[in-house]
């Protein structure tokens, strides 16, 4: 092959490949351009009165849904929905681990519960009850918030001290517990003791 020919040759190979980076660029910028677009968007259409109106309503998991979806959770704006629908996920969680505990109370003879269970139990209520002073939440900033927090506070002990049979100074010493220590087993077999609970290790 002549050399002008070699030359036109990769002339047109060395066209064709800045074509395509080009246009694979181009075509990246548009899908990133648009996806900022549709972000902005959704951050526009946000709206903090329906925001205030899920919360009023106490539709916490709407509330969850309607951050999520308009891309708003933690957000500029709208930080004392989600600080709310947090301090909700919790005591949901409490309150979920709690029920199986009740459904086995209320089931026929023969049901047992489990050691872990209560655990798990204890150990959402304490992560709860701390949260005013642990490390790993953050201060709540919302009054309304710090009202809710108080109210989901004295149900979490009236709950603990209620289905446990717990004392005062039970509570005490499991907000000075670490997790998975001898202390949280012995408080468990005590509960498991008074209540006529068979302990079975699990």
């Amino acid at each position: 092959m002549p050399l002008y020919v070699a030359d036109k040759v990769m002339n047109v190979i060395l066209l064709v490949i800045t074509a395509v980076t080009a246009l694979t660029f181009l075509v990246l910028a548009i899908v990133f351009g648009l996806e900022g677009i549709h972000i902005t968007r959704q951050h526009n259409q946000a709206s903090v009165q329906e925001a205030e109106e899920l919360l009023v309503a106490e539709d916490y998991t709407g509330l969850y849904d309607y951050l999520k979806s308009h891309q708003v959770y933690g957000q500029e704006g709208f930080k004392k929905y989600t600080e709310r629908v947090r301090l909700y996920d919790d005591y949901h969680a409490f309150l979920r681990d709690l029920f199986q505990i009740q459904q086995v109370l209320d089931w026929p003879a023969g049901q047992q519960i489990s050691p872990n269970d209560v655990k798990y139990v204890l150990w959402a209520g304490k992560n709860i009850l701390g949260r005013e002073t642990g490390d790993s939440y953050r201060k709540l900033e919302y009054e309304e918030n710090k009202e809710y927090y108080n109210d989901m506070k004295q149900d979490v002990a009236a709950a603990l001290l209620g289905t446990f049979g717990m004392s005062e100074e039970e509570l005490s010493e499991l907000m000075g517990m670490e997790r998975d220590s001898e202390k949280v087993d012995e408080l468990v077999r005590r509960i498991f003791e008074r209540e006529g609970w068979e302990y079975e290790e699990d």
